[in-house]
């Protein structure tokens, strides 16, 4: 790889000689180097922010320009390239689901590299949770009373699940599971909490 120059010659058989004149050129053969930055997140990252900021480091003397890419789980949905040595670009308002992103430079002999892909799920939505006993009526009991839920997430998934009767100590719910109850005090209405989170706290 190097700045060549090129000059071509010629004579004829009585000495007469001329030359063109000179021509540079480059060889380079060589791929850019690039990688992640500070401040771009771990690969396999869950967040609750609906932005993905990513910073790379480039190192290249004949850039020609670089591009970052963004999928979802169906389509791409952002493409940039620059063509000065921009380094970060800030992707915002994005909706909940799984991201892929990487980023290209390519240099002025086309030589071309990539980071690495991440993947990155944005997940700011709770879990759906819904109650099915008890119902709202009169019970004769106060013992083994049923409380039967269904509990989904469409995120990461299902962290904890936990209730309480009339804002008192909370009972955790050991894998979200069905169970039964007791009430304590007098008898009369009672309100039942049941609560419902993910890994990343967004909770119902």
């Amino acid at each position: 790889d190097g700045t060549y120059t090129f000059r071509a010659y010629a004579n004829d058989t009585n000495g007469n000689n001329n030359f063109t004149t000179s021509t540079s050129f480059t060889v380079d053969t060589t791929k850019p180097l690039i990688s992640f930055g500070t401040g771009t997140a771990n690969d396999g990252t869950n967040t609750t922010s609906t932005n993905i900021y990513v910073n790379v480091s480039v190192t290249e003397t004949n850039e020609a320009n670089i591009t970052f890419l963004l999928h979802n789980s169906t389509s791409q949905v952002n493409s940039t390239t620059f063509t000065t040595a921009v380094r970060t670009i800030n992707w915002t308002n994005l909706a909940d689901g799984l991201y892929t992103y990487n980023a290209t430079v390519y240099d002025t002999a086309s030589n071309s590299n990539s980071t690495s892909t991440r993947t990155l799920r944005v997940d700011t939505s709770a879990p759906s949770l819904t109650i099915v006993h008890p119902e709202v009526k009169t019970y004769a009991t106060n013992t083994s009373l049923p409380l039967n839920f269904t509990v989904s997430d469409s995120g990461i998934g299902i962290g904890s699940c936990w209730f309480n009767v009339d804002s008192g100590a909370n009972t955790t719910l050991s894998n979200c599971q069905n169970t039964t109850f007791n009430v304590t005090g007098t008898s009369g209405s009672k309100t039942l909490f049941l609560f419902a989170n993910d890994s990343l706290n967004n909770q119902v």
